[in-house]
């Protein structure tokens, strides 16, 4: 036989010369591509990624990093799970480049809680969704997401018209274009669809998450410091 096939989800085909030796090596002779949370073939446990080496520690799973990344694997890696944009428990670091960025420089995100601070960390969009530009951060608002799950050409290379058209068309398009006034209460608004909605989303991430509610109309004036919503 000239050669050995290695199927990247199938470490069960490996080549002689891997199988030979132990299990460290015949790990080495697949070459992961996938995420932590998506399952696949054994991750390289190389001190690279503290998810990795701590899934795949002895007194954890091995398995992960020998054989193959299984469901089980996704699990214990991936355990805690919600978008980047809402509050909830500590996510994974590694799990996603926007969490990876956001634990670098601010890590109780992925060891504490991802409170508010860290959505806000992770919701930097660096411009609106509504006017090209660069590309745009996946993760970093609702609609960003929406986009680049459809057209991943607007998060890994540039935010052409076609995705500004597929932001204002797609999901949550009736908030894309900040077409819900601000001194009305309503669904969430989008983060960097206007100045006034950027500032009041950066100190209170719930209008831009949850709902535009009570508390953020009144964040228009003491927070954004607009005058738009006085009556005259």
């Amino acid at each position: 036989m000239d050669g050995v096939t290695v199927f990247l989800n199938d470490p069960t085909v490996l080549s002689p010369d891997a199988c030979a030796n132990s299990p460290d090596s015949a790990a080495s002779a697949i070459e992961a591509v996938h995420d932590v949370c998506t399952p696949g073939a054994p991750m390289i446990n190389d001190g690279a990624s503290g998810v990795v080496t701590s899934v795949c520690a002895a007194a954890a799973d091995p398995y992960c990093c020998s054989a193959a990344w299984d469901g089980i694997c996704v699990q214990e890696a991936c355990a805690s799970s919600h978008p980047v944009y809402t509050t909830g428990a500590a996510l994974t670091n590694g799990r996603s480049p926007v969490v990876t960025s956001v634990c670098t420089v601010d890590p109780y995100c992925c060891n504490t809680e991802w409170d508010a601070i860290c959505v806000q960390e992770a919701s930097a969009c660096s411009h609106s969704e509504g006017i090209a530009g660069l590309a745009l951060t996946n993760g970093c608002s609702p609609v960003v997401t929406s986009v680049c799950t459809a057209d991943p050409y607007c998060c890994n290379t540039y935010w052409d018209p076609k995705c500004v058209q597929e932001a204002q068309t797609g999901v949550n398009s009736q908030v894309c274009g900040c077409n819900d006034p601000v001194c009305t209460t309503g669904p969430a608004l989008i983060n960097g669809c206007s100045p006034v909605v950027k500032s009041v989303c950066a100190k209170d991430p719930h209008c831009c998450s949850t709902a535009w509610d009570v508390t953020c109309v009144q964040e228009v004036q003491t927070v954004a410091n607009s005058q738009e919503c006085i009556p005259t």
